[in-house]
């Protein structure tokens, strides 16, 4: 009717018809929304090149080795020793995220972005100084002492050797390489690729408190077995490193608590002091 036709603002198609206008001034959505991809990709994309690249390198160019001298300027013609500390890696495993639960692709995600995380900055902040020993300091796996089933420990222990290239001496019949190969103590000429040699001192992470030893033993011993002895002494350029398995003295007061790698590390601690102990 002419009625209806002076109210609809558009006479020649029907009111139930869409038209989209745009608005003088304003860009259609398709444009807005290719603005906003390429405006998060120019912000974005650069930080996380550097975070995730450029980083790491100039954490290992700003790393150098101290010269040694003799006490009265003169640098020192005696050969230096080269020695990096890692501390507390804690590899992650399915128990740091428990609600994800085993096989969720959330925990395979993470577990996949921290190991590339950790693989990155130790070859290219570490191992671009090239040193010749590496000492890690506990925890080297996360929840690793409450992981009960052989094969998971073993799945997170290779991880751990693939991220932070830890030399495996290989037993015949076995099937997992075992023992920290030390080239020092082999008489192994020295791969460019890698340290000379891998030590650790455990953390409660690795092998529990003394409380725990008591009940799991075994737990503790696998884990020597494959990261080296709890106590130990190393001499490397005529400085002795000395491990203590202080996870074995905590909370040892109690008699319940009192393991036989207790003992063990105190007879350690004692033949160390001499007879000042």
């Amino acid at each position: 009717s002419r009625h209806w036709d002076s109210l609809w603002p558009f006479r020649a198609m029907s009111p139930n018809k869409v038209v989209n206008t745009v608005s003088p001034g304003r860009k259609p959505r398709s444009v807005q929304a290719r603005f906003h991809a390429w405006l998060i990709l120019l912000i974005w994309a650069p930080a996380i090149f550097y975070r995730e690249r450029v980083a790491f390198n100039l954490a290992g160019a700003s790393c150098q080795w101290p010269a040694l001298d003799e006490g009265n300027g003169a640098r020192s013609s005696d050969p230096s020793v080269h020695v990096a500390v890692v501390a507390d890696p804690q590899l992650t495993t399915y128990l740091s995220y428990r609600e994800l639960g085993r096989g969720n692709p959330g925990l395979i995600a993470v577990e996949g972005i921290s190991d590339a995380y950790m693989s990155r900055a130790f070859r290219r902040a570490v191992l671009s100084n090239d040193p010749e020993h590496v000492l890690f300091l506990g925890d080297l796996i996360d929840q690793g002492e409450r992981i009960v089933n052989p094969e998971e420990w073993h799945q997170a222990r290779r991880r751990f050797d693939r991220i932070f290239r830890w030399p495996r001496r290989a037993r015949s019949g076995d099937t997992h390489a075992t023992g920290p190969l030390d080239n020092g103590d082999d008489g192994v000429s020295r791969d460019r690729e890698r340290p000379v040699s891998y030590r650790a001192v455990h953390g409660n992470h690795d092998v529990g408190y003394s409380r725990f030893a008591v009940r799991l033993r075994h737990l503790y011993a696998r884990h020597e077995e494959y990261f080296g002895s709890t106590n130990f002494v190393r001499r490397l350029g005529g400085v002795d490193l000395v491990g203590v398995g202080a996870m074995a003295l905590d909370g040892a007061d109690d008699p319940k608590a009192r393991s036989a790698q207790t003992n063990e590390t105190w007879e350690f601690v004692k033949s160390l002091a001499g007879d000042e102990f």
